[in-house]
């Protein structure tokens, strides 16, 4: 039951700071003014491109296909990404297309135990720095390069996971998925992390949904998990029909 003494409570230091709440955020007077600013002319110039794929301009952020029921029917929900790894099976072989400082690839393997790991960035400098994971001749492996030909450059049907998270831009993840689908096993799986349409802290599209969207609309995949993320950058999972 919603407690709303207790969410009064919770949210007490937030709503009581100096600034004024507008909207439920906190802004100045002059922020507010900016903000309504640049929103009114962001409407008025690009509102009409932001609506639909029918109206009589180009979308201006690519529109996605629709979900139908029957490409949800057999998900299973997490309330994180986290959560979610722990109902792969363990022992598989995995690829994380962009392991940043490596902070997840080393739940993939805390989580899943992979026989097999290959990490695939442009360069493994922060991956090194932080420590988080070690290339070894058991585990995890480092491929250096552009993620969509490094991805090329390994066996078909090699991957049980392949987790998708370098470039965000449409066309970079249009190519990791076009490379991703063939060293895919059949009965593989294809995880997207940040499926989001906009991202507020960027402030910039994203083409995970439009791309994986399309993927489930083609008939040929549907959706296996959906992880939740606190800021709402969640994961989305694939497996073929």
């Amino acid at each position: 039951m919603f407690d709303l003494a207790q969410y009064k409570k919770e949210t007490h230091n937030f709503t009581t700071k100096g600034r004024r709440t507008r909207h439920g955020i906190q802004i100045s007077a002059l922020e507010y003014f900016l903000w309504l600013l640049v929103g009114r002319a962001w409407s008025w110039i690009y509102g009409t491109r932001l609506k639909d794929k029918n109206d009589a301009f180009n979308p201006l952020i690519p529109v996605p296909a629709r979900f139908e029921q029957k490409h949800v029917e057999r998900c299973r929900v997490f309330a994180n990404r986290e959560e979610m790894l722990k109902s792969f099976r363990q022992h598989t072989i995995w690829a994380e297309i962009g392991t940043y400082e490596g902070a997840f690839a080393r739940k993939i393997i805390d989580l899943c135990e992979p026989s097999h790991l290959d990490l695939m960035d442009l360069t493994f400098d922060l991956v090194k720095a932080r420590g988080y994971v070690q290339e070894t001749d058991t585990v995890s492996f480092y491929v250096e390069g552009d993620s969509s030909t490094s991805l090329l450059g390994q066996p078909d049907n090699k991957y049980d996971y392949i987790y998708i998270d370098a470039g965000h831009d449409l066309i970079d993840v249009a190519r990791d998925v076009e490379a991703a689908t063939q060293k895919l096993k059949r009965d593989g799986v294809l995880i997207f992390n940040d499926y989001i349409s906009f991202s507020y802290i960027d402030m910039r599209p994203y083409g995970i949904v439009p791309v994986v969207n399309s993927l489930v609309a083609s008939g040929k995949w549907e959706v296996a998990c959906f992880a939740f993320h606190f800021k709402m950058y969640c994961d989305i999972a694939l497996r073929q029909v």
